[in-house]
C-alpha cells in the first residue's frame, strides 16, 4: 500500500467516525425538575403550657432556582400568655426555602408589630425569626410545617399552595 492509499483510508475512517458522534445527540434532554408553587396560605399553632399562639400567613416566592427559593410573607396572629394577658400581632418576613423533592428547610427574618400588650414597657415592634422543616411536594398543594421561632416559639402548621 502506498502512502496515498493510507492517507485516503485514514481520512475516510476519520470522517465516518466523527460524523457519527457529531450527530448522535441532536435532541436536548430536559431535566428540569418541577418547582414549588409560587403562592401559599398556611396557618400554625403554638401549643405550649405557658404561651399559646395561632397565626395565618400568605407567602409568595419571589425568586427560585433548582434547589433554593426566596420568599416574602405577611401574617396575622393572636396569643395568650397564661396569667399575664392576650394580644395580637402582625408579621412581615423574608426568607429562604431549600431542599429537593418534598423535604425542605426554611428560615425567615423580619419584624413583628404587637398591636395590643398589657405591659407598656415592652416595645411594640420586635424582630421576627424562625427556622423549621417544611414538607411540600413540587407542584403539590399541601404544606406541612414545624419549627421554632418568634413570635410563635414552637409551632406546627398546615396549609395549601397554588
Amino acid at each position: 500500500m502506498t502512502t496515498t492509499n493510507l492517507k485516503f483510508i485514514f481520512f475516510v475512517s476519520t470522517v465516518l467516525l466523527l460524523s457519527g458522534t457529531t450527530y448522535s445527540q441532536t435532541a436536548q434532554a430536559t431535566t428540569e425538575k418541577p418547582a414549588l408553587n409560587n403562592n401559599a396560605f398556611h396557618g400554625s399553632v403554638s401549643p405550649s403550657i405557658i404561651y399559646l399562639a395561632a397565626s395565618i400567613y400568605y407567602e409568595r416566592i419571589v425568586y427560585k432556582s433548582e434547589k433554593m427559593a426566596y420568599f416574602a410573607k405577611a401574617g396575622y396572629g393572636a396569643y395568650t400568655i397564661i396569667m399575664s394577658g392576650t394580644g395580637d400581632f402582625i408579621v412581615a418576613q423574608g426568607g429562604i426555602i431549600t431542599g429537593a423533592d418534598k423535604s425542605h428547610f426554611e428560615a425567615g427574618l423580619g419584624a413583628t408589630y404587637f398591636s395590643t400588650f398589657d405591659d407598656s414597657s415592652i416595645k411594640k415592634v420586635l424582630p421576627a425569626a424562625y427556622a423549621g422543616y417544611r414538607r411540600q411536594k413540587p407542584r403539590g398543594n399541601g404544606v406541612f410545617r414545624v419549627g421554632f421561632g418568634f413570635p410563635e416559639f414552637l409551632y406546627v402548621g398546615w396549609g395549601f399552595s397554588f
